[in-house]
C-alpha cells in the first residue's frame, strides 16, 4: 500500500514518504522526481568525466559540484535563486518557502532504514537544522516562544545521495539532528524516499536525458511506473 510510513528512532518522529505518496510530496515542494534523476545522473556524469590526472578531492566532489550545477540550470529557468555563501550550496524556490541543498549520504540513503550524512557538517548546517526546528515548533503552537530573529528561517531539505557501485541512491530529507559525536546529521522530520538511478549500463559521453529515459517534468507518467511496482 502506498501509504506514509511512520518510524520510530530513539522516540523521534520521522515520517518517511514512498512510492505516489513520495512523488506527491515532490510535487508540493515544486519538484518531480525526473529533476533529481536527472541532477544526481549529470553530478555522476562529470565524475567520470573527470581526467585521470585529477586530484581525488577534484574527483570527489565532481558528483557534488556537477549535480549542483544541473539542479540551478533546471530551476533557475523557474525563477529559482541561488546562495553559495561559504560555500554552503543552497537553491532556494521562487517564493522563498524552501532551500535545497545537496549532499552526500551514507549507504542507507534512500532506504527505510536511518540515514545520516556521510561527512561532518559545519556551521551552515547546523543553521539549517535550526531553522526546521523553529519551524517545528511554530507548526506546533509554540510562536510565542521564538525570538522574532527566527521567524524569518526557512525550511531546508537536503538531497543525499550515495553511489553503492550500481546504482545510486537518493532521497530528498528535511533534516532535524546534528550529532555531537561526529557532526553529522542523524536524524529527520520528514524523507522522501526515492526511485535509485541504475548506472551498470551508463555512458558519459551521452547527453543525461538520452542515459535515464526519465522525463524532467512529467510527474503523472512517473507516478504511474512506479506505483506499479
Amino acid at each position: 500500500m502506498n501509504k506514509n510510513l511512520i518510524s520510530d528512532n530513539k522516540e523521534n518522529i520521522t515520517i518517511i514518504h514512498q512510492k505516489a505518496m513520495a512523488l506527491n510530496k515532490l510535487k508540493s515542494l515544486g519538484l518531480t522526481y525526473g529533476i533529481l534523476h536527472r541532477t544526481i545522473l549529470n553530478g555522476y556524469k562529470q565524475k567520470l568525466m573527470k581526467s585521470k590526472f585529477a586530484m581525488p578531492l577534484d574527483i570527489n566532489l565532481a558528483t557534488l559540484c556537477g549535480a549542483v550545477v544541473e539542479l540551478r540550470n533546471i530551476l533557475c529557468k523557474q525563477g529559482w535563486s541561488i546562495d553559495d555563501t561559504c560555500n554552503f550550496n543552497q537553491t532556494i524556490s521562487p517564493n522563498k518557502n524552501i532551500i535545497l541543498t545537496i549532499s552526500s549520504g551514507d549507504f542507507n540513503t534512500g532506504t527505510i532504514r536511518n540515514v545520516a550524512t556521510k561527512n561532518k557538517k559545519g556551521a551552515f548546517s547546523h543553521n539549517a537544522v535550526l531553522a526546521n526546528q523553529v519551524i517545528q515548533l511554530d507548526i506546533l503552537g509554540h510562536n510565542k516562544i521564538i525570538e522574532q530573529k527566527y521567524k524569518l528561517m526557512k525550511p531546508h531539505w537536503f538531497l543525499l545521495f550515495f553511489n553503492n557501485g550500481n546504482r545510486i541512491q537518493m532521497e530528498l530529507s528535511s533534516p532535524k539532528h546534528i550529532s555531537s559525536k561526529n557532526n553529522k546529521i542523524d536524524e529527520w522530520y520528514e524523507r522522501i524516499l526515492l526511485p535509485p538511478i541504475d548506472i551498470t549500463n551508463f555512458n558519459p559521453k551521452n547527453d543525461v536525458l538520452k542515459n535515464s529515459n526519465i522525463p524532467c517534468n512529467n510527474t503523472d507518467m512517473l507516478d504511474i511506473q512506479i506505483s506499479r511496482k
